[in-house]
Protein backbone atom coordinates (compact mmCIF):
# COMPACT_ATOMS: atom_id res chain seq x y z
CA UNK A 1 0.00 0.00 0.00
CA UNK A 2 1.47 3.28 -0.85
CA UNK A 3 1.04 6.61 0.70
CA UNK A 4 -0.34 9.37 -1.94
CA UNK A 5 0.25 13.05 -1.84
CA UNK A 6 -3.04 14.85 -2.32
CA UNK A 7 -3.83 15.99 -5.87
CA UNK A 8 -4.49 19.67 -5.78
CA UNK A 9 -6.10 19.76 -8.83
CA UNK A 10 -7.99 17.07 -7.88
CA UNK A 11 -8.90 18.53 -4.53
CA UNK A 12 -10.03 21.71 -6.07
CA UNK A 13 -12.46 19.54 -8.62
CA UNK A 14 -13.85 18.56 -5.05
CA UNK A 15 -14.57 21.01 -3.23
CA UNK A 16 -16.35 22.39 -6.20
CA UNK A 17 -18.23 19.55 -6.27
CA UNK A 18 -18.73 19.44 -2.60
CA UNK A 19 -20.05 22.93 -2.76
CA UNK A 20 -22.43 22.13 -4.92
CA UNK A 21 -23.61 19.19 -3.42
CA UNK A 22 -24.19 20.98 0.10
CA UNK A 23 -26.46 24.24 -1.77
CA UNK A 24 -28.56 21.13 -3.22
CA UNK A 25 -29.39 19.18 0.02
CA UNK A 26 -28.68 21.74 2.93
CA UNK A 27 -32.54 22.36 3.74
CA UNK A 28 -33.41 18.93 3.46
CA UNK A 29 -35.04 18.38 7.35
CA UNK A 30 -33.59 16.48 9.55
CA UNK A 31 -34.58 12.61 9.77
CA UNK A 32 -37.34 11.83 12.46
CA UNK A 33 -35.47 8.41 13.34
CA UNK A 34 -32.18 8.97 15.82
CA UNK A 35 -29.53 6.30 15.50
CA UNK A 36 -26.59 6.39 17.99
CA UNK A 37 -23.61 7.76 16.39
CA UNK A 38 -20.42 6.51 17.55
CA UNK A 39 -16.76 7.72 17.62
CA UNK A 40 -13.72 6.17 18.45
CA UNK A 41 -11.42 8.37 19.82
CA UNK A 42 -8.00 7.81 21.11
CA UNK A 43 -4.15 9.19 20.05
CA UNK A 44 -3.07 8.63 17.02
CA UNK A 45 -1.57 5.27 16.49
CA UNK A 46 -3.47 3.79 19.46
CA UNK A 47 -5.01 1.50 17.32
CA UNK A 48 -8.12 3.07 15.97
CA UNK A 49 -7.86 2.02 12.58
CA UNK A 50 -7.91 -1.64 13.61
CA UNK A 51 -10.61 -0.78 15.70
CA UNK A 52 -12.66 1.12 13.21
CA UNK A 53 -11.85 -1.93 10.40
CA UNK A 54 -13.16 -4.28 12.66
CA UNK A 55 -16.67 -2.35 13.67
CA UNK A 56 -16.90 -1.89 9.85
CA UNK A 57 -16.37 -5.61 9.35
CA UNK A 58 -19.15 -6.64 11.51
CA UNK A 59 -22.21 -5.41 9.12
CA UNK A 60 -24.26 -3.87 12.27
CA UNK A 61 -23.08 -0.51 11.86
CA UNK A 62 -22.51 2.25 8.78
CA UNK A 63 -19.36 3.88 8.72
CA UNK A 64 -17.82 6.48 5.80
CA UNK A 65 -15.92 4.28 3.45
CA UNK A 66 -13.04 6.01 0.99
CA UNK A 67 -15.73 6.39 -1.41
CA UNK A 68 -18.10 8.18 1.34
CA UNK A 69 -15.24 10.55 2.38
CA UNK A 70 -15.48 12.26 -1.43
CA UNK A 71 -18.97 13.62 -0.61
CA UNK A 72 -18.11 15.24 2.96
CA UNK A 73 -20.66 18.03 2.86
CA UNK A 74 -23.30 15.63 1.69
CA UNK A 75 -22.40 12.76 3.65
CA UNK A 76 -25.86 11.50 3.21
CA UNK A 77 -25.12 10.97 -0.60
CA UNK A 78 -22.02 9.19 0.52
CA UNK A 79 -23.91 6.79 2.34
CA UNK A 80 -26.27 6.31 -0.35
CA UNK A 81 -23.64 5.80 -2.87
CA UNK A 82 -22.04 3.34 -0.51
CA UNK A 83 -24.74 0.77 -0.26
CA UNK A 84 -25.64 1.52 -3.74
CA UNK A 85 -21.91 0.80 -5.38
CA UNK A 86 -20.26 -1.81 -2.80
CA UNK A 87 -21.95 -2.77 0.91
CA UNK A 88 -22.38 -0.97 4.03
CA UNK A 89 -20.31 -4.16 5.36
CA UNK A 90 -16.28 -3.46 4.71
CA UNK A 91 -14.06 -6.74 4.40
CA UNK A 92 -12.15 -7.82 6.76
CA UNK A 93 -8.93 -6.52 5.66
CA UNK A 94 -6.98 -5.04 8.72
CA UNK A 95 -3.97 -3.58 7.09
CA UNK A 96 -3.59 0.08 6.76
CA UNK A 97 -0.91 2.26 6.00
CA UNK A 98 -0.97 5.48 8.53
CA UNK A 99 -4.55 5.61 9.13
CA UNK A 100 -5.21 4.84 5.44
CA UNK A 101 -7.17 2.07 4.39
CA UNK A 102 -7.10 -0.06 1.32
CA UNK A 103 -10.20 -0.08 -1.32
CA UNK A 104 -12.99 1.77 -2.10
CA UNK A 105 -14.72 0.66 0.94
CA UNK A 106 -12.04 0.56 3.53
CA UNK A 107 -13.11 2.84 6.63
CA UNK A 108 -12.10 6.19 5.98
CA UNK A 109 -11.47 8.78 9.18
CA UNK A 110 -13.74 11.33 7.25
CA UNK A 111 -10.75 14.59 8.36
CA UNK A 112 -12.62 16.90 6.34
CA UNK A 113 -16.22 16.31 7.31
CA UNK A 114 -15.08 16.69 11.15
CA UNK A 115 -12.61 19.62 11.08
CA UNK A 116 -15.11 21.94 9.25
CA UNK A 117 -18.13 20.87 11.81
CA UNK A 118 -16.08 21.35 14.73
CA UNK A 119 -14.29 24.30 13.71
CA UNK A 120 -10.54 23.57 12.45
CA UNK A 121 -8.71 24.09 9.11
CA UNK A 122 -6.14 21.68 9.79
CA UNK A 123 -5.72 18.31 11.87
CA UNK A 124 -4.35 20.59 14.98
CA UNK A 125 -5.23 21.20 18.55
CA UNK A 126 -6.16 24.79 17.22
CA UNK A 127 -9.53 25.69 17.06
CA UNK A 128 -9.17 28.30 14.22
CA UNK A 129 -12.79 28.49 12.39
CA UNK A 130 -16.29 28.74 13.24
CA UNK A 131 -18.03 25.30 14.15
CA UNK A 132 -21.35 24.00 13.13
CA UNK A 133 -24.53 24.54 15.03
CA UNK A 134 -24.89 21.56 16.58
CA UNK A 135 -28.65 21.27 14.61
CA UNK A 136 -26.53 21.32 11.37
CA UNK A 137 -23.59 18.43 12.62
CA UNK A 138 -26.86 16.30 13.97
CA UNK A 139 -28.82 16.66 10.80
CA UNK A 140 -25.74 15.88 8.80
CA UNK A 141 -24.64 12.53 11.28
CA UNK A 142 -28.84 11.47 11.14
CA UNK A 143 -29.12 12.08 7.17
CA UNK A 144 -25.88 9.32 7.29
CA UNK A 145 -27.46 6.62 9.64
CA UNK A 146 -30.98 6.66 8.20
CA UNK A 147 -29.02 6.42 4.60
CA UNK A 148 -27.32 2.99 6.13
CA UNK A 149 -30.53 2.61 8.08
CA UNK A 150 -28.56 1.43 11.54
CA UNK A 151 -26.57 3.32 13.41
CA UNK A 152 -22.93 4.69 12.26
CA UNK A 153 -19.47 4.85 13.75
CA UNK A 154 -16.84 7.02 13.27
CA UNK A 155 -12.97 7.98 13.77
CA UNK A 156 -13.11 11.06 15.59
CA UNK A 157 -9.33 12.53 16.71
CA UNK A 158 -10.54 15.63 17.48
CA UNK A 159 -13.82 14.23 19.76
CA UNK A 160 -11.60 14.23 22.54
CA UNK A 161 -10.91 18.46 22.36
CA UNK A 162 -14.78 19.15 22.25
CA UNK A 163 -16.09 16.05 23.89
CA UNK A 164 -18.86 18.13 26.47
CA UNK A 165 -19.32 20.25 23.60
CA UNK A 166 -20.48 17.56 21.36
CA UNK A 167 -22.41 15.73 24.12
CA UNK A 168 -24.26 18.44 25.17
CA UNK A 169 -25.41 19.28 21.61
CA UNK A 170 -26.74 15.64 21.04
CA UNK A 171 -27.28 13.16 23.42
CA UNK A 172 -27.35 10.33 20.55
CA UNK A 173 -23.49 10.68 20.73
CA UNK A 174 -21.04 7.74 21.81
CA UNK A 175 -17.63 7.59 22.65
CA UNK A 176 -15.24 4.41 22.55
CA UNK A 177 -12.18 5.32 23.97
CA UNK A 178 -9.21 3.46 23.00
CA UNK A 179 -5.92 3.72 25.64
CA UNK A 180 -2.83 2.46 24.31
CA UNK A 181 0.85 2.74 26.61
CA UNK A 182 2.46 5.77 25.72
CA UNK A 183 6.16 4.36 24.89
CA UNK A 184 4.13 1.87 22.44
CA UNK A 185 2.65 4.82 20.84
CA UNK A 186 5.13 6.96 20.76
CA UNK A 187 7.68 4.14 18.71
CA UNK A 188 5.05 3.43 16.09
CA UNK A 189 4.70 6.97 15.47
CA UNK A 190 8.46 7.11 14.98
CA UNK A 191 7.91 4.25 12.95
CA UNK A 192 5.42 5.21 10.39
CA UNK A 193 7.10 8.69 10.51
CA UNK A 194 10.16 7.35 9.25
CA UNK A 195 8.21 5.15 6.38
CA UNK A 196 6.16 7.67 4.99
CA UNK A 197 8.77 10.48 5.01
CA UNK A 198 8.24 12.85 7.82
CA UNK A 199 10.33 15.73 8.22
CA UNK A 200 11.47 16.16 12.52
CA UNK A 201 10.47 19.55 12.20
CA UNK A 202 6.73 18.68 11.04
CA UNK A 203 3.85 16.54 13.30
CA UNK A 204 2.45 13.67 12.03
CA UNK A 205 -1.57 13.19 13.58
CA UNK A 206 -2.97 15.28 15.51
CA UNK A 207 -0.53 18.31 15.51
CA UNK A 208 -0.05 20.53 19.12
CA UNK A 209 1.50 23.99 19.78
CA UNK A 210 4.62 23.36 21.22
CA UNK A 211 5.36 27.07 21.90
CA UNK A 212 2.13 27.77 23.44
CA UNK A 213 2.77 25.13 25.53
CA UNK A 214 5.79 26.41 27.00
CA UNK A 215 7.37 23.94 25.38
CA UNK A 216 11.01 24.01 23.21
CA UNK A 217 12.48 20.95 20.69
CA UNK A 218 15.40 21.18 17.99
CA UNK A 219 13.77 21.09 14.93
CA UNK A 220 15.71 18.35 13.62
CA UNK A 221 14.55 15.89 16.93
CA UNK A 222 11.36 14.03 15.80
CA UNK A 223 11.98 11.89 18.91
CA UNK A 224 11.42 15.05 21.10
CA UNK A 225 8.91 16.28 19.67
CA UNK A 226 6.61 12.75 19.50
CA UNK A 227 7.39 12.51 23.16
CA UNK A 228 6.22 16.34 23.69
CA UNK A 229 2.96 15.57 21.20
CA UNK A 230 2.07 12.31 22.98
CA UNK A 231 2.24 13.78 26.37
CA UNK A 232 -0.18 16.82 25.65
CA UNK A 233 -2.49 15.03 23.86
CA UNK A 234 -2.91 12.29 26.74
CA UNK A 235 -3.58 15.18 28.92
CA UNK A 236 -6.96 15.89 26.76
CA UNK A 237 -7.72 12.19 26.37
CA UNK A 238 -7.32 11.84 30.24
CA UNK A 239 -9.41 14.77 30.98
CA UNK A 240 -11.90 13.53 29.61
CA UNK A 241 -12.76 11.05 32.26
CA UNK A 242 -14.32 8.37 29.74
CA UNK A 243 -14.45 5.95 31.97
CA UNK A 244 -17.19 8.03 34.21
CA UNK A 245 -19.39 8.88 31.57
CA UNK A 246 -22.65 6.47 30.87
CA UNK A 247 -21.89 8.03 26.97
CA UNK A 248 -18.60 6.00 26.91
CA UNK A 249 -16.99 2.90 26.57
CA UNK A 250 -13.16 2.88 27.26
CA UNK A 251 -11.25 0.37 25.67
CA UNK A 252 -7.66 -0.77 26.83
CA UNK A 253 -5.94 -2.05 23.63
CA UNK A 254 -4.47 -5.32 25.70
CA UNK A 255 -8.09 -5.99 25.79
CA UNK A 256 -8.84 -5.33 22.32
CA UNK A 257 -5.87 -7.31 21.09
CA UNK A 258 -6.47 -10.42 23.21
CA UNK A 259 -10.52 -10.68 23.02
CA UNK A 260 -11.36 -8.60 19.87
CA UNK A 261 -14.97 -10.37 19.33
CA UNK A 262 -15.91 -9.65 22.97
CA UNK A 263 -14.38 -5.98 22.58
CA UNK A 264 -16.62 -5.31 19.46
CA UNK A 265 -19.68 -7.19 21.11
CA UNK A 266 -19.42 -4.54 24.10
CA UNK A 267 -19.05 -1.68 21.56
CA UNK A 268 -22.57 -2.57 19.62
CA UNK A 269 -24.12 -2.47 22.90
CA UNK A 270 -23.01 0.95 23.82
CA UNK A 271 -24.50 1.80 19.99
CA UNK A 272 -27.64 -0.13 21.53
CA UNK A 273 -27.23 -3.38 19.16
CA UNK A 274 -28.00 -6.38 20.35
CA UNK A 275 -26.09 -8.15 18.55
CA UNK A 276 -24.88 -11.98 19.09
CA UNK A 277 -21.39 -13.90 19.02
CA UNK A 278 -22.54 -14.67 15.39
CA UNK A 279 -22.22 -11.77 14.70
CA UNK A 280 -18.43 -11.68 15.09
CA UNK A 281 -17.29 -14.83 14.20
CA UNK A 282 -15.73 -14.03 11.25
CA UNK A 283 -13.34 -11.66 13.27
CA UNK A 284 -10.18 -13.35 14.40
CA UNK A 285 -9.96 -14.19 17.91
CA UNK A 286 -6.74 -12.70 18.48
CA UNK A 287 -4.66 -9.73 16.92
CA UNK A 288 -1.05 -9.31 16.82
CA UNK A 289 0.92 -7.73 19.09
CA UNK A 290 3.77 -5.46 18.95
CA UNK A 291 6.97 -6.92 20.45
CA UNK A 292 9.16 -5.06 22.80
CA UNK A 293 11.81 -3.04 21.18
CA UNK A 294 15.24 -1.73 21.56
CA UNK A 295 14.48 1.45 21.33
CA UNK A 296 11.33 1.62 23.95
CA UNK A 297 13.88 2.31 26.85
CA UNK A 298 14.88 5.14 24.43
CA UNK A 299 11.24 6.59 23.53
CA UNK A 300 10.32 6.12 27.55
CA UNK A 301 13.38 8.63 29.01
CA UNK A 302 12.14 11.22 26.07
CA UNK A 303 8.74 10.57 27.12
CA UNK A 304 9.63 11.26 30.77
CA UNK A 305 11.90 14.68 29.93
CA UNK A 306 9.40 15.79 28.56
CA UNK A 307 6.79 15.42 31.26
CA UNK A 308 9.57 16.81 33.30
CA UNK A 309 9.70 20.15 31.00
CA UNK A 310 6.35 20.14 30.67
CA UNK A 311 5.98 20.23 34.60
Amino acid sequence: MRYAAKDDSFEAVLARANSALYEEFKDDPAPATQYPIGNIVGLPRSGTTVLFQLLAATGQVGYPSNLAAFFWRSPALGAHLQRQLGSTVSSLDLTSLAGRTPGPMGPHEFGYFWRAALGHTRNHEERDAEPWPADELNRQLQSMANAFGAPVVHKNFLAMLHLDEMAAGSPDLRFIALRRPLTEIASSLLAVRERIGISPSEDFGLGIDLESHGCSVPADDALARVAHQVIHLEEYFEACAFDQRDDSLLVDYSALSEDPRGTILNILGLLDIQAHEDAVEHLPDTLATRPPSASDSQVGHAIESAREQHA
